[in-house]
């Protein structure tokens, strides 16, 4: 028998948003798994893959119900709770445990959620899981702004109070947002940190967010692609630099991500666009 508890860390664990935490899970092939989760944070589990002969859960308090291990099944353990369950034959499991803090949830909490599917978060989690590895500033941009996505899936679809908080944020004037502009074209090429375009505001990164999008008509990360893909068409046309020095030069963090990017953005490969400039 195995015991997997909320403690245990089992798999890789991709890089995390400030105040979330992402691990993947892989308990082996066991005849028997217990599983325990007891945690102050809330606590969803997202089952990713793997072969069960029999599962059941319970949640404290409760009797042991029959489940399916389905793919993108979710299980929400609100904080303060506790559950257990446990699993027969089990053969390559993997599953994914998103932690969310309490004040990350801003209205009431979450609902004990056991037996559905859930594909939209399983797509957000898997985007973030892909990114692990990568410290480029886009990267991290993407991060934060998936695992917000992630955080308000959460709280839309198993939230006790599905009403957010109105939040009546100062906008950006007219100074803050030429030093935005800027520093972020000053700095498209190197690492660029949410939390400092954050404290060129003067706001938490959350407000920031929203503030970013109503000016600019998009989010940090949508604007700081554009940049590095409008240097890169110019430096494809105006220079021989190769691909991947350009990768470089414009703060991607390779160059199969640099091609992957600009053809998505542009509709064309680097190579395509610079012939066809000629």
């Amino acid at each position: 028998m195995t015991a997997v508890d909320a403690g245990r860390r089992d798999g890789a664990t991709p890089d995390t948003s400030p105040g979330l935490g992402l691990e993947i899970l892989r308990p082996g092939s066991n005849e028997v798994t217990e599983w325990s989760f007891s945690a102050p944070e809330h606590t969803v589990l997202l089952w990713r893959r793997g072969i069960v002969a029999d599962k059941q859960v319970a949640f404290a308090g409760k009797r042991m119900r029959q489940v399916s291990a389905r793919r993108s099944g979710i299980w929400v353990v609100p904080a303060g709770d506790s559950a257990s369950a446990l699993a027969r034959d089990t053969v390559s499991v993997e599953y994914m445990r998103l932690l969310l803090p309490t004040h990350l949830i801003t209205t009431g909490s979450l609902r004990q959620v056991v037996s559905q599917t859930d594909p939209v978060l399983h797509g957000l989690l898997e985007r973030i899981v892909s990114t692990a590895g990568r410290e480029d500033a886009v990267a991290r941009l993407l991060r934060d702004a998936l695992f917000d996505s992630a955080r308000l899936h959460v709280l839309d679809a198993y939230g006790t109070d599905r009403r957010l908080p109105i939040e009546r944020g100062r906008e950006l004037d007219h100074v803050t947002r030429d030093q935005l502009s800027a520093y972020l074209h000053d700095s498209f090429d190197r690492d660029v940190q949410l939390d400092a375009l954050a404290d060129i505001a003067g706001m938490s990164v959350r407000s920031f967010r929203r503030a970013f999008r109503v000016a600019f008509g998009t989010t940090p990360h949508q604007y700081l692609l554009d940049l590095r893909v409008g240097r890169a068409q110019a430096l494809l046309t105006t220079t021989r630099l190769s691909a991947a020095e350009i990768a470089a030069l414009t703060g991607f963090s390779n160059p199969s991500h640099f091609a992957t990017t600009f053809k998505r953005r542009v509709g064309v490969s680097p190579t395509r666009f610079r012939a066809d400039a000629q």
